[in-house]
């Protein structure tokens, strides 16, 4: 059984109220995406090695530019940089 706030909301008289939530609730879903992919991406640059400390801090800027940059990253930056190998536990 529904509660009585979902129940206002799906009101056929509330269908403008309906569009506008189902609206946001995409921008917020395209926006955490976003935000996942950004942080991926950064810590991916702080994880390879890229030759040099500037070529480096260009790509972790590159990573952080809103929307594009963590797709720049993931088409161009991934590829230039090699993983830096774990040291051996003793």
């Amino acid at each position: 059984m529904p509660g009585p706030f979902w129940m206002w909301l799906t009101n056929s008289g509330n269908k403008e109220r309906m569009k506008k939530l189902e609206t946001v609730l995409v921008w917020a879903g395209l926006g955490f995406l976003f935000l996942l992919l950004t942080n991926l991406a950064f810590f991916d640059v702080l994880r390879r090695d890229f030759g040099s400390r500037g070529k480096k801090i260009f790509w972790g800027f590159v990573a952080l530019i809103p929307f594009i940059g963590c797709l720049i990253y993931a088409i161009i930056g991934i590829h230039l940089g090699r993983r830096i190998p774990r040291e051996p536990e003793a």
